[in-house]
Parts: C-alpha cells; sequence; structure tokens
C-alpha cells in the first residue's frame, strides 16, 4: 500500500519459502499473486509468465492443480495475454479461473475473474455484457473484506466502460467523488483512480488538468520503477499535449512509453487508446525513418503496433 514494491517482493519470496516448508499452500497463493502483480505494475511482463506457470507447475506436483487461490493467478495470465493481444488464450485463461471459482465458491475469488472477464469484454465491444459482470464483481465487494487492487480494478475498468459509451456524465460524476489533494494524488494506493481521472480529463478535453495530473504521476512512477503504469501514463499524457498543440512533448512522452514498452512486448496498452495513438504513432515513424543512426528494433516494432491496428 505505500508503494514499497521491492520490499513487498521480498517479503512474498520469504513467505513462499516458509509456506512451502510448513505446507500451508493458501500462503504460497496469496504470496505468489501479489508477486505477479508487483511483476506486472513494474512492467515486467515476461517474468509474471515465468513466475506463474512455476508457481502452477508446483502445484500440479503437489496434486492441488484446482486448489481454490490458483483461481487468481489465472486471472493474471489472462491480463498478461491480453496485454499480448492473444484474445483466444486470455478468455481460455479466465475461463480456468471461473471453473475453479466454481468448484468453490469462494466470494472473494469470483471477484477477480469477474473484473477480468469485465476488461475482456469492454475490449470486445460486449459493453452490456462488461457492465454485467463489473456490477456483480462491485457488490461482491461490499459483502466481503477484498483486497484492495480488486477494488483499483473494479474502478478503472467502469471507467473504460463509461467513456467506451460516452457516458462522460457518469465519468465525471465519478471523478468529483475520487478528488484528492496533490500530495494524496501522488501517492501509490491512489494511483489507479488518478491515471482513471487523467484519463476522464482527456476524454472531457482539460488537457491542462490531465497534463498537470500525468506529469505528477509520471514523475512519482518513474521514480519508483513502476513501468508498466509509466507507459500508460505517458500514452495519456501524449495525447493530450498533441491536443494542446505541443506536437514535440507529445513525441517524447510516446517515445518513453515505446522504450519501455518494447523490451517486453506491450500491446493493448497502446491498441486500446485508439486513434489519437495510432496517428501519433504514424508520425514518430516517419521521424524515426528519418534519423541519421536509425533504431532498426524499434521501428519493427512500431510497424508491429501499427499493423496491429
Amino acid at each position: 500500500m505505500l508503494g514499497e514494491l521491492s520490499e513487498a517482493e521480498q517479503i512474498c519470496q520469504e513467505t513462499i519459502r516458509l509456506a512451502k516448508e510448513s505446507g500451508i499452500f493458501n500462503r504460497y497463493c496469496h504470496a505468489a499473486h501479489k508477486i505477479s502483480h508487483i511483476y506486472r505494475i513494474t512492467g515486467q511482463l515476461h517474468q509474471v509468465l515465468r513466475f506463474i506457470n512455476e508457481t502452477l507447475e508446483f502445484f500440479r506436483q503437489q496434486g492441488k492443480q484446482d486448489y481454490y487461490p490458483l483461481a487468481d493467478l489465472y486471472c493474471r495470465l489472462s491480463d498478461l495475454y491480453y496485454e499480448w493481444n492473444v484474445f483466444e488464450t486470455a478468455q481460455r485463461m479466465v475461463t480456468e479461473s471461473f471453473r475453479i471459482d466454481e468448484i468453490f465458491e469462494a466470494p472473494t475469488y469470483l471477484v477477480g475473474s469477474l473484473n477480468t472477464q469485465g476488461h475482456l469484454l469492454i475490449a470486445q465491444g460486449d459493453l452490456d455484457g462488461a457492465e454485467r459482470v463489473l456490477q456483480k464483481a462491485a457488490k461482491l465487494m461490499q459483502k466481503s473484506v477484498c483486497w484492495p487492487p480488486l477494488h483499483w480494478e473494479n474502478e478503472s475498468y467502469f471507467v473504460k466502460l463509461w467513456l467506451a459509451r460516452g457516458d462522460l456524465a457518469r465519468a465525471d460524476r465519478w471523478v468529483q467523488e475520487h478528488q484528492f489533494s496533490a500530495s494524496e494524488s501522488s501517492s501509490f494506493s491512489r494511483e489507479a483512480y488518478e491515471i482513471a481521472r487523467a484519463r476522464v480529463f482527456v476524454a472531457q478535453g482539460r488537457f491542462n488538468e490531465a497534463v498537470d495530473l500525468l506529469g505528477r504521476l509520471g514523475e512519482s512512477a518513474q521514480s519508483a520503477g513502476r513501468n508498466g503504469r509509466l507507459i500508460e501514463i505517458r500514452l495519456l499524457e501524449a495525447i493530450a499535449r498533441m491536443a494542446e498543440g505541443e506536437g514535440k512533448k507529445a513525441n517524447l512522452a510516446l517515445e518513453q512509453a515505446l522504450l519501455l514498452a518494447k523490451p517486453e512486448g506491450y500491446l493493448r496498452v497502446f491498441l486500446d487508446e485508439g486513434e489519437s495513438i495510432k496517428l501519433l504513432l504514424i508520425d514518430f515513424q516517419k521521424k524515426l525513418i528519418n534519423r541519421k543512426n536509425q533504431d532498426t528494433q524499434m521501428s519493427e516494432y512500431v510497424n508491429h503496433l501499427l499493423k496491429e491496428f
């Protein structure tokens, strides 16, 4: 909650070691879920895949492949394949998480599966279906104690849902309910909400406010190595700055996002921003071609992104 993620990871790794020795496997799963969450926030997608596969293999060897807390790990795998734009596999992972949820009927774990399914449905354009599952998740969270990132996910996906529908009034009401001071907005526990708030500002044409907020968020995320979050922040900043006529600064923000995203193969974080980012990528690719020392790998990555669009 304090954003001290390297310390949190160390504690989780120690928890896993002790859990293996003592056979308290639910603690192993909880710690593994938190580590996978940390890797995602810090932009280590390939590390997420390796770590979760190793964890699942351990539980298969123990004959516990259907152990109820593993549903969360399948959600994280779904997120991963979603980011790589492999929808069929992403859906298969969340279907597996639902299958495990149904065996044990644990409401807290069902929340994660519903959030993940809602995100996939938004991307596929099934906004009514997305709203149903996200509402179900929200109601379950009201009845039980849930890990805070599940709340962050749920509300962030609702914001994306409203904006996809063009429901700026509902998104604006949400913004009014989530106003923080400058010092609060830069804290890790508020970061996911603040990124969603900046997204609403961009949709409303409040570009100055968006740039100001994203600047603070970007500084905080960059200093702490939260590269996964920083990619999204810089993309939103690029859109806002281009709308303000600050083309050079928009390109700088886009380039920073690309440099962070390329090694891990990010795709959906760009694709989900739509035409605004596509046009910026086309312009950026032209600039790459005209550079004296052309970055061939970057050029190939941008070409791949444009093909995915």
